[in-house]
């Protein structure tokens, strides 16, 4: 592979969604501008996400016998399937930190803390006693404390561990507005919180176990009740960040600023349904579900270059989470 080549694992719905999923190993060329799919792997289940930790990729699956993690290995640059871990619940969001998955369950509405050493659950916290609850995003804080984005409840829990178990130590409370990822800065101490409904982005200054809003604006052009944002991401070095909007299909540039806050910089459109967006250097990469495929666009002095080429994508969903492939 040539240092030019940008690698990336993305899953996807296959023919039989929700029965059959895959996960791809991609290469893109910034050369050529172009995609060369190196690895397809097909699973027999139910994959939103997956997770890549020490050369290791984690893939939460719903099959009809059983739901779990696949476990796989890279060996001479190819993924291989090693190990599978059972798990009460199907996970679509996760972080990983000393040995320990710790997972968000929207179809649950609950996070789950998986020892990825011992192979087992070990915690399940519940947001709600009830059947409803949908948790959407979970991440640590700088500080150690855990928070966990609540999709349906309309809320932000900040968690702390103790003692094997997840409580609660704090919670920020929203008006129907359906909070769904949030993001941190990585060089500083901000968190940028995305909502689906009121398409809204909040940012926080993150201190200890306490989320202090500086700035709240909203997605232009974005219509309650009808466009709903969908994905967004912050690049490496804490300079930019990108949302997409579903019902319009288009994605957002934003300027970070030193202090955190955002700053507009360029709208561009895209293809059907963008879910998911990577930002890898100068590159921002797009998953238009319903247009099967994976779309590119340059950063270029403040503005959104549409590179004109896409990679044919059954159903894209997500791009991994966690580490370097």
């Amino acid at each position: 592979m040539s240092k030019t080549d940008i690698d990336f694992l993305v899953c996807h719905y296959g023919e039989h969604a929700p029965f059959d999923s895959g996960i791809m190993y991609v290469s893109f060329s910034v050369n050529t501008n172009t995609f060369l799919v190196r690895q397809e792997i097909k699973v027999d289940g139910k994959i939103n996400f997956i997770l890549s930790d020490k050369g290791k990729i984690y893939a939460p699956v719903q099959q009809r016998n059983r739901t779990g993690i696949l476990v796989y290995e890279w060996m001479a640059g190819r993924l291989e399937e090693k190990d599978f871990i059972d798990t009460g619940l199907f996970y679509s969001y996760g972080v990983i930190r000393s040995g320990r998955g710790y997972f968000a369950s929207f179809s649950s509405g609950a996070d789950g803390v998986v020892d990825l050493r011992e192979k087992k659950e070990k915690e399940v916290f519940k947001h709600d006693r009830g059947l409803s609850g949908r948790s959407h995003y979970i991440n640590f804080l700088s500080s150690g404390y855990l928070y966990s984005v609540e999709n349906e409840l309309n809320k932000v829990y900040i968690l702390a561990e103790e003692k094997e178990r997840l409580k609660v130590v704090d919670s920020i409370d929203f008006n129907e507005d359906n909070p769904r990822l949030m993001p941190l800065h990585p060089k500083a101490p901000f968190a940028y919180l995305l909502t689906e409904r009121s398409n809204r982005i909040i940012v926080y200054h993150a201190e200890q176990s306490r989320l202090s809003e500086i700035q709240n604006i909203k997605v232009p052009g974005a219509e309650v009740d009808k466009d709903f944002c969908g994905g967004i991401a912050v690049n490496g070095t804490g300079t930019c960040l990108c949302i997409s909007i579903r019902g319009k299909n288009e994605i957002v540039l934003y300027k970070i600023m030193d202090d955190g806050r955002l700053m507009f910089l360029d709208a561009a459109a895209c293809g059907k349904m963008p879910r998911d967006l990577l930002i890898k250097d100068e590159y921002v990469f797009v998953t238009c579900t319903d247009s099967d495929q994976i779309e590119v666009f340059k950063i270029s002095g403040g503005q959104l270059k549409d590179l004109d080429t896409a990679l044919a994508v059954r159903s894209p969903i997500t791009f991994s989470v966690g580490g370097n492939i």
